[in-house]
């Protein structure tokens, strides 16, 4: 345990060692007002009596383990727990170090042990990321203040010179430097800032800086020491404008502390000036404010006050300030006048001051400087260095190391940086720290960081890293990971170019200036042959002209079902075993070619190959549920599809009837029938003539011809098939006027799915257009017999034991509140709602999967499980989704039914936040495609639930989302999809989204009518666009109080029903 003496500092007030220190200041606001709340997170709360005890609490653990100024680390996320943490530690008389949660490992353990910390507070969620190295933990969790304060509480507090906090800058040889800051120029800033925005206990303050920035203690403290109350976000989504609009506004928020960057984002928002209505103070620093900004705030929000502040750590948060104006015409904010106690110089390297106006070193003395270096006198030494103009002895400077120039009334502006230290993001950084770690790579010979403008957000500073290799050339996505593990998220460069040789000066120093423009190489080329055959399966999945080394899956148009096909490609093409789950988190193509180089080779799966036509053909698993369920129960509409086209411009009926035939004529499923032999099933082929049939009927003199062909579309679609006579298509052609036709196509599911659609489009275009269609490899039976010769009862037991543990405990059977009781019987009759997600909360909703690493159709599903949960109280529940069940690129322009149920565990345990749950169902559905071979029939089967007709086995809700195909084109008519009142499902509830490509999703509620009414589930689907809303803009929401009324809801249950008033007489008794 090591202990920090105070050095003496640059007082310019003089102060007695015996001022109380920040603990006993908190003490007394405390008793002030113990009522009050000081602390807000979602639905976790504690007044100033609750903080206050469990401070205590947590500082009478820490006073036996550590002694008086001894270093404890904080590793906690922003809110209740940090808080505490801060002034649990400051009551035990010691100084806290506080560490980012979201820091690589192998970085947090860097801090603790440079710190010499004596023990580490964490909570249960972020225990598991440090090394412990012998150090005791301390683990606080909420509820902060349940527990009576402790008999005797330490109540050590200190002075107001002890030290308050030690933390960490990016240092120039590559190692950080923590920085010792004690308690009195934090107090005097504190003391300031309350004077200065008339801080009061009516005011509300909204952390937004990273817990291991400087600037969070001061926006943490000066609340709570003015009795005003603090309100957080979650972490995760801290610096998500959308998010802080929405809080900001819920919480009354007055009083805001962040980076101008983040500012500007949140006044981009269509919406900021009304959410930002309740601010008087904005505090911004840690970056270059630009007058655009400024005017822009002025013009949102002309009440409140906007503050550009300035200050390095090593002066404590901030030691000038500047009140914003609008109109300045461009030139450059100023940073300000030195804050009382404050004494800024600029100075020339020969530390001489420079005349007004001219460029120079600022240079900084006064009370506001820390101790300096910990544990590193020679760094101290330099940085710190006597104050030749303070006129009495002891006295320091900090050379700030940023140059500026002091205008003529006497402010400063800020000009750069003397040395290459640069501010990204918010953040400081040494250039020369990312260039360290990266030299730790074995197959890096040099390398230099430097900052690059013009590139990333909104023209900001960016990272550019160049590389020497040691001999060949680096994976990019190898230094990455390696970086990544070394230096956190933000210090990760934007750009990273390797190149033979480093351009130097005649001294031999690295010539910066010579460096490659990373302008000039907007695109990389992938390295190596698996990340170039990579890149150019991408291309053609995506339809995308060339893809990039480091481009994005998701971010080029990516979702679910095309990563399941880059993922078939790259196996068939590499032959090796890629789960689905690579693409999800090595999702740029230099990362999955690592992926690819080190996975293990795929096992053999047998040839899929065209088969001995006159040999006797075995059904698919799944056709032979479909066959099975038909002899039950015969003529069953649920598994009828249908699909009608409204047709406008001139048709040619031989020509449609030719393509149709051509169609049937190429994929033999579609003229296939069921026979029995044996007590067996098998598929028999036929010729092509009955199923390409095309009856016209002329509908033109109908009283109402549309509604003549929806009604003849809906009994067509529902007349029972004959899987033993066939054909198991059927087509129509009504004519409605002379250039106005519906073309109606209805199939029976054994033979054609969902995906089907695409390929059958696809063709009778081509066909209609008199292109001929070529013969393919293979046919539909061809995969029912390779399916049974993989699926062997060896393998199926393997597949099987997977879905059993996985289903273990689940609740097989659903049951939503439904309008009527469920008969014995479904008539699988439906009914539709249709709706629209609109472009821009759709785009939201990818954003956030982007965020956690997951797709549109994840993040969707995710709702859909909370509304589902919501509707029903379930907690852990199934949900069915489709896999195409095409594993083989020779399968995808086949028609057939390929299509496979998969179940999908819904898991609402413990009221996560929607982020969390998109994690959840992320994994679920990984984890699902990775065992998405195993038929659903045979799941069934071995599951065996009990025998309940009423209802489907096992999955009573069904989801799906999928991209809308091109459509059908006849020359020169124009066609789109024709409703035709047809809707049977054999589900309870299935959700159908399609995504268009426009942007927005398509969606379609169809519900069983024997449960449900209309009215029913048109308030489901408006539950379900809310519930999206709000999710969207706040992905932090705890998944049980997120909200899914509507507005028009919410005052018909709050109001309307409520308003129970009325007149009563006067003359009479309440009896009467």
């Amino acid at each position: 345990m090591t202990t920090y003496d105070p050095q003496p500092t640059n007082e310019s007030v003089p102060a007695s060692t015996m001022d109380p220190g920040i603990a006993e200041l908190f003490e007394r606001q405390a008793a002030a007002t113990p009522e009050a709340v000081a602390v807000r997170r979602a639905d976790e709360e504690l007044t100033y009596r609750e903080l206050d005890a469990a401070a205590d609490m947590l500082a009478a653990r820490l006073s036996r383990q550590a002694g008086p100024q001894a270093v404890v680390a904080l590793l906690l996320e922003p809110g209740p727990a940090l808080v505490t943490g801060i002034l649990g530690v400051l009551k035990a008389g010691s100084a806290y170090l506080p560490l980012d949660p979201g820091y690589p490992t192998e970085r947090l353990g860097f801090l603790i042990t440079d710190a010499k910390a004596a023990l580490v507070v964490a909570e249960a969620a972020t225990a598991h990321r440090v090394p412990r190295n012998g150090r005791p933990m301390v683990l606080i969790d909420a509820p902060y203040g349940a527990s009576p304060r402790p008999a005797s509480h330490p109540s050590r507090g200190g002075s107001a010179d002890d030290l308050a906090y030690l933390i960490h800058t990016s240092g120039s040889t590559g190692t950080p430097k923590g920085v010792a800051v004690p308690q009195r120029p934090l107090l005097e800033l504190i003391r300031w800032s309350v004077a200065r925005y008339r801080v009061s206990p009516d005011d509300v303050a909204l952390p937004t800086h990273s817990t291991a920035f400087d600037a969070a203690s001061r926006e943490l403290l000066m609340p709570l020491l003015a009795g005003a109350g603090l309100v957080f976000t979650h972490g995760e989504r801290r610096l998500d404008p959308r998010t802080l609009l929405r809080e900001i506004s819920h919480s009354g928020v007055t009083i805001l502390d962040t980076v101008p960057s983040l500012l500007r984002r949140m006044l981009a928002e269509p919406d900021a000036a009304a959410r930002l209505a309740s601010l008087r103070v904005v505090v911004c620093g840690g970056e270059e404010l630009d007058a655009e900004t400024c005017d822009r705030f002025a013009e949102s929000l002309p009440t409140a006050e906007l503050m550009n502040q300035y200050g390095p750590t090593e002066t404590t948060v901030a030691v000038t300030a500047w009140t914003c104006r609008p109109s300045l015409n461009g030139e450059r904010v100023p940073i300000g006048h030195p804050l009382p106690g404050v004494r800024a110089y600029v100075l020339d390297e020969d530390g001489n001051p420079v005349a007004d106006g001219a460029p120079g070193e600022l240079c900084v003395g006064g009370h506001s400087l820390a101790h300096g270096y910990a544990g590193r006198p020679d760094l101290t030494a330099n940085a710190f260095r006597p104050d030749p103009f303070a006129g009495r002895p002891g006295a320091r400077l900090y050379w700030t190391g940023d140059r500026v120039r002091r205008r003529a009334d006497g402010a400063l502006e800020f000009l750069g940086r003397v040395d290459d230290q640069v501010q990204v993001r918010g953040y400081r950084i040494e250039p020369d720290e990312v260039a360290a770690a990266l030299r730790r790579h074995p197959g890096v010979a040099e390398a230099v960081v430097v900052a690059h403008h013009g590139s990333g957000e909104e023209g900001e500073a960016a990272l550019a890293a160049y590389v020497v290799p040691t001999g060949a050339r680096v994976p990019s996505a190898d230094l990455y990971t390696h970086l990544a593990d070394i230096v956190p998220v933000f210090m990760l460069p934007d750009h990273l170019t390797q190149v033979a040789e480093l351009p130097r000066t005649p001294a031999g120093k690295i010539d910066r200036v010579r460096l490659p423009e990373v302008a000039e190489q907007p695109y990389t080329a992938p390295e190596g042959r698996t990340a170039a055959t990579i890149a150019a399966l991408w291309e053609t999945v995506l339809d995308r002209p060339r893809v990039g080394a480091f481009d994005d899956f998701f971010a080029l148009g990516g979702d679910s079902l095309l990563a399941t096909r880059v993922v078939i490609r790259i196996r068939e093409r590499f032959g090796v075993d890629l789960p689905v789950r690579e693409l999800f988190t090595s999702r740029t193509v230099t990362a999955l070619a690592v992926c690819v180089d080190r996975a293990s080779a795929v096992a053999d799966s047998g040839a899929l190959r065209r088969r001995d036509p006159a040999r006797r053909r075995s059904l698919s698993f799944a056709q032979r549920r479909l066959w099975f369920l038909e002899q039950l129960t015969p003529g069953l509409p649920a598994y009828n599809v249908g699909r009608a086209y409204r047709i406008c411009g001139p048709v040619d009926v031989i020509a449609l009837t030719r393509a149709l035939h051509a169609v049937v004529e190429r994929h033999e499923v579609l003229r296939t029938r069921f026979l029995v032999e044996d007590g067996e099933p098998y598929q028999a082929v036929e010729a092509p003539n009955r199923a390409a049939a095309l009856p016209v009927t002329d509908l033109s003199t109908d009283l109402d011809p549309v509604a003549s062909a929806r009604e003849r579309s809906r009994a067509t679609i529902e007349a029972p098939f004959d899987l033993a006579e066939g054909p198991l298509m059927r087509a129509r052609l009504f004519r409605l006027a002379d250039e106005d036709h519906v073309l109606l196509l209805a199939w029976h599911h054994s033979v054609f799915d969902g995906w089907s659609v695409g390929p059958f489009e696809t063709d009778l275009t081509a066909a209609y257009q008199g292109r001929d269609l070529p013969e393919l490899n293979v046919q539909y039976a061809d995969f029912a017999d390779w399916q049974r010769e993989q699926l062997s009862e060896d393998r199926l037991t393997r597949r099987i034991g997977y879905w059993r543990k996985r289903l273990d405990g689940a609740t097989l059977t659903l049951e939503l509140p439904a309008d009527r009781p469920r008969p014995p019987v479904p008539s699988y009759r439906g009914g539709s709602v249709a709706f629209s997600v609109p472009e821009a909360l759709v785009g939201r909703l990818r954003a956030l999967g982007r965020e956690r690493g997951a797709s549109l159709f994840m993040v969707t599903l995710a709702a859909f499980q909370v509304l589902i949960g919501r509707y029903t109280s379930r907690r852990d529940f199934v949900v069915g989704c489709p896999s195409a069940g095409r594993h083989r690129t020779e399968l995808e322009e086949l028609v057939g039914f390929f299509v496979n149920s998969l179940v999908v565990r819904a898991d609402l345990s413990g009221d996560p936040s929607f982020a969390e749950l998109v994690g959840r169902v992320r994994s679920s559905v990984l984890e699902a495609f990775e065992h998405q071979d195993l038929p659903f029939e045979r799941l069934v089967e071995e599951l065996a639930p009990p025998r309940d007709l009423s209802r489907n086995p096992v999955i009573q809700v069904w989801f799906d989302l999928f991209t809308a195909g091109s459509g059908l084109a006849l020359g020169g008519a124009s066609t789109r999809r024709f409703a035709t009142g047809s809707v049977t499902t054999r589900f309870d509830v299935e959700l159908h989204l399609a995504d268009t490509r426009h942007g927005g999703l398509s969606g379609e509620l169809i519900y069983a009518s024997d449960l449900f009414d209309a009215a029913s589930m048109e308030r489901f689907a408006e539950h379900f666009l809310t519930l999206l809303t709000t999710v969207a803009e706040d992905s932090t929401a705890q998944v049980d109080s997120a909200e899914v009324l509507s507005a028009a809801e919410r005052e018909l249950l709050l109001s309307t029903w409520n308003d129970t008033g009325c007149s009563y007489r006067g003359d009479r008794t309440v009896s009467e």
